[in-house]
């Protein structure tokens, strides 16, 4: 096994374990022995579990960004397309546990400036899809830059740590709650056929 494995490796045990029960339990040694590896041999790919958990969240917000720009750029329904945003999210993010945004929020504040600096391009997609979704008839007719910071700032306020914790609900549920939300204030009433199709593509 080559080193590019091996580290690859190490980020796929650690994101697994840190997703299921947060950061500060895990101890180099577990993650040494997820791996099958001797402690020296973490150490010569990270210099700490610090290091580790901002490479993974650079991967992670890296995935985000080529995510929107394929939705922003691809060739599909403009419902489909919003649908993909949320989908998207909660890929990346919807396995996140309780633990984990506890341990994000206390040992990595600096986290929510970062995700800030991939807000505007998320605002930039939802704004092109919802312009596409008005003209093909499936949007009321709303200024789309008014939706894209209507739902944009709406869902800062509910897709953060502090309202997960405050309101013990998941991101399963935040996600498909905002969901629903959303698209019942934005649809046009649609033949029944489309809306099969809209639920077919909601999963």
């Amino acid at each position: 096994m080559d080193d590019r494995q091996m580290k690859t490796i190490i980020k796929e045990r650690f994101r697994e374990l840190s997703f299921k029960m947060g950061i500060r339990r895990i101890t180099i040694d577990m993650i040494a022995r997820e791996c099958g590896i001797a402690k020296k041999t973490f150490y010569k790919f990270f210099a700490s579990k610090d290091e580790l958990a901002e490479s993974i969240l650079d991967d992670m917000l890296a995935e985000y960004r080529k995510g929107l720009a394929a939705i922003d750029t691809g060739v599909m329904d403009p419902l489909d397309k919003l649908y993909s945003l949320i989908e998207l999210s909660y890929a990346l993010f919807g396995d996140i546990s309780t633990p984990l945004v506890k341990d994000v929020t206390l040992l990595y504040p600096h986290i929510e400036k970062r995700l800030n600096g991939i807000r505007d391009s998320h605002r930039k997609t939802l704004m092109n899809a919802f312009i596409s979704g008005v003209r093909a008839g499936y949007f009321k007719d709303i200024n789309p830059s008014f939706v894209a910071s209507f739902l944009s700032g709406a869902g800062r306020q509910v897709i953060n740590s502090t309202f997960i914790l405050e309101n013990n609900m998941t991101l399963n549920e935040i996600f498909h709650s905002f969901q629903d939300i959303m698209l019942s204030g934005l649809l046009k009433e649609r033949p029944a056929a489309e809306r099969k199709k809209g639920k077919k593509a909601n999963g």
